[in-house]
């Protein structure tokens, strides 16, 4: 600090990434240092910092524009309040409540700059009013018994209109499965569903084998007329009692969206069971000029894994590989480039 870093990643490892309750606890002695000022990024992981002292680096660190914590068990409410705050980026993964008893904690993001959010994990209120820069969100793995897409479009409605770059995890919760499609706001035809108007890249994290998956989609298609790159992750395996393909086949035979700006889909994280998905594209997006398949689960396995799952991983790679080139190459359109990575 007495050097004047500008950029500072405090990272205490530990085994697997989870979240303990012995994370190192960031003193707050070391706010009293004048030299703080000088930080421009800063990278909290596996360190438990509260709100005070993360809002303690925002209103004392002039230039601080980038802000990430990553595994912080006590982080309690929080809030980006201000336009005198020059942060740009901010980005809170893997936060939990100190107890599931408490009302949800809050992240307040009120009359600032803010250009980038990204949220993953954890049950909390998120509050953003007056947020005229913020262009790209992104948000998943939230509170299983809730239905994200609710959840987050009544949380972002101030700015959903703006967003150009959106991520989110609609894989179905607990909920879905006891309360029926009916329950979620893409298979409610008396709930509007908001309009995303200049979104050029969606990202939606989305259950293979679900039913509904394919109505998802169309909505999305649908709400983004603009939309330019659309990326499906893959994550995991649909579980058995979420599997119906005569319904799926159903909805696909009965849902048209046509799209005239969708231009590259990449399908990440790729079995063969999203073959249904990439059909159902390349037949509603008449602007379609190149899809992406990438068998490698990036985001959730290392690569370079000598574990009995890491092998098994690499193996169903090669496997959806040697699939995509030989059965889902031959049904597309000549017209469409076609991009297989390794």
């Amino acid at each position: 600090m007495e050097n004047g870093v500008e950029e500072l990643e405090l990272e205490l490892f530990v085994e697997c990434g989870l979240v303990y309750q012995d994370n190192y606890i960031f003193p707050h002695k070391l706010l009293a240092s004048p030299s703080l000022k000088s930080l421009k990024v800063l990278h909290f992981k596996n360190v438990n910092v509260t709100g005070e002292i993360l809002e303690h680096f925002l209103s004392n660190c002039p230039f601080l524009e980038w802000l990430t914590v990553n595994a912080s068990r006590n982080l309690g409410n929080f809030r980006v309040v201000g336009p005198s705050i020059a942060l740009k980026y901010l980005v809170i993964k893997y936060c939990p409540q100190e107890s599931i008893q408490k009302p949800n904690e809050t992240i307040r993001i009120c009359d600032t700059n803010l250009v980038s959010f990204t949220f993953i994990g954890g049950e909390r209120d998120l509050l953003l009013t007056n947020v005229p820069f913020l262009v790209e969100v992104s948000i998943s793995e939230y509170d299983l018994r809730t239905e994200l897409i609710t959840l987050v479009f009544s949380q972002l409605s101030c700015c959903l209109s703006q967003l150009q770059i959106l991520t989110l995890d609609i894989t179905p919760s607990v909920s879905s499965f006891f309360l029926g499609p009916g329950y979620e706001v893409y298979n409610n035809k008396n709930q509007e569903f908001p309009m995303l108007e200049n979104l050029k890249h969606l990202v939606l994290i989305v259950e293979a084998g679900y039913p509904w998956v394919l109505h998802q989609l169309a909505f999305f298609m649908k709400a983004s007329p603009f939309l330019e790159r659309l990326v499906l992750k893959l994550p995991f395996p649909t579980p058995r009692f979420w599997q119906r393909p005569d319904q799926r086949r159903k909805i696909e035979k009965s849902f048209k969206c046509q799209h005239h700006f969708l231009k590259v889909v990449e399908i990440i994280g790729y079995r063969g069971r999203a073959d249904t998905h990439v059909m159902f594209i390349t037949r509603n997006a008449v602007s379609l000029e190149k899809i992406v398949i990438d068998p490698v689960r990036r985001w959730l396995f290392p690569r370079g894994m000598d574990t009995d799952r890491g092998i098994k991983e690499i193996a169903k790679e090669v496997k959806a590989r040697a699939h995509a080139m030989q059965k889902l190459k031959e049904k597309l359109p000549s017209t469409i480039e076609f991009v297989c990575l390794k």
